[in-house]
């Protein structure tokens, strides 16, 4: 795996993450908020919460999982759930929605800034202005832990800027690519 940009968001920035410390041969790493929880920012989903996920989606309810695990996970309210379910990426997520539980299985994991430190691969981080601040407050702890890193905002988006801004998101992870397509 040679010539490859990675891009992760939330829990999969954290995967994107434990990939660039183990391979040193990476075009780009590009992380949009990544759901590391620092500094007691928050606390980890209520057990409860998944357990109830757990259920709706072993009886195939991924619209009902879904809400709970956006209120519970990212604070999402009744509006920015109901927008986010009428718009395009709502058929997307509930695609994904089986696996909101290893997700928040992956949030337990700490974030090591020592490890981060020791990658030079080049790294964009991305984060909206809107996010709940656990995930900036976690966004910027990686940021000032990678030594090639760049942040980015994203202006009026919250945690899924490649739904609400597409083409904001879009663009921001092309021209960092294009940037650096030669290592």
């Amino acid at each position: 795996m040679s010539q490859v940009h990675i891009l992760g968001h939330s829990a999969g920035g954290i995967l994107a993450l434990q990939i660039a410390e183990r391979r040193r041969d990476l075009l780009s790493l590009i992380l949009y908020e990544p759901g590391y929880i620092v500094d007691g920012a928050r606390k980890y989903p209520a057990p409860e919460a998944l357990t109830k996920i757990q259920s709706l989606l072993s009886q195939g309810n991924r619209d009902q999982a879904l809400r709970i695990a956006l209120r519970e996970s990212v604070g999402a309210s009744e509006a920015d759930i109901a927008a986010l379910a009428s718009g395009p990426g709502w058929t997307r997520l509930l695609a994904v929605a089986s696996g909101i539980p290893n997700d928040w299985m992956l949030w337990q994991e700490q974030f090591s800034p020592a490890a981060a430190r020791e990658i030079r691969t080049p790294a964009l981080i991305l984060m909206g202005t809107e996010s709940p601040a656990w995930l900036r407050k976690g966004t910027q702890a990686v940021h000032a832990a990678l030594p090639n890193a760049q942040l980015k905002l994203l202006p009026g988006q919250g945690h899924s800027a490649m739904i609400t801004g597409p083409q904001l998101f879009a663009q921001a992870v092309i021209d960092f690519a294009d940037a650096n397509n030669h290592r």
